[in-house]
């Protein structure tokens, strides 16, 4: 999926024209922003994001979830971008595993996100595709759209080669934009054939 069809979904169905402060959080790494837009080992351009959207590096692996909690609670973004952190669960600290037994990095981080953000901002978050589909994500899924209501759901198969993502390109991702309720919604169910 090209970069601009990614901008024109993400401005369309995340951030608005105009207003509300807009914010993507993505780890960054001792690389400094180049001239494309490069953040850290990650190839976000800056085109993925509209010009009212202040893309924010944080620090790589473990520390950009402590990082994330503290500029979501610092600048209560209404609309914002996270690409996680995707770290194992076995590579994980031992009292982030105690904690949040069964997520790797990548649920952690959005976990600590939904706790964390503003009632009813919509964000949206770069997730393995087995969070969609897989069966061993199902009590996660369940428990999330118990506090959020996605709205759309996005998934390629380039999108890992799209970022340059430090990871095989056969590891399947999606992007899931969804609002933070107020009191909790309804639980989603789903239904399908899985391949």
């Amino acid at each position: 999926m090209p970069s601009e069809l990614i901008s024109q979904i993400l401005q369309t169905s995340l951030y608005p024209t105009e207003g509300a402060e807009s914010y993507a959080f993505v780890p960054q790494s001792d690389t400094t922003d180049d001239d494309n837009g490069a953040l850290g080992s990650f190839e976000i351009t800056k085109n993925w994001f509209p010009e009212n959207c202040k893309v924010v590096g944080l620090p790589a692996g473990v520390a950009f979830l402590d990082e994330l909690v503290k500029s979501v609670l610092t600048l209560r973004p209404q609309y914002t971008f996270v690409l996680p952190p995707f770290i194992s669960r076995r590579n994980l600290p031992d009292n982030l595993q105690r904690d949040y037994p069964r997520l790797d990095g990548w649920g952690i981080c959005l976990k600590m996100l939904v706790g964390n953000l503003i009632p009813n901002s919509v964000f949206g978050v770069l997730l393995p595709q087995g969070f969609f589909l897989g069966e061993s994500a199902r009590a996660f899924r369940e428990e999330l759209f118990q506090e959020v209501k996605p709205s759309l759901v996005i998934t390629d198969e380039e999108l890992v080669t799209e970022l340059g993502l430090p990871i095989h390109s056969r590891f399947k991702m999606g992007i899931l934009i969804a609002t933070n309720m107020l009191e909790p919604a309804t639980p989603l169910r789903f239904l399908g054939a899985y391949s």
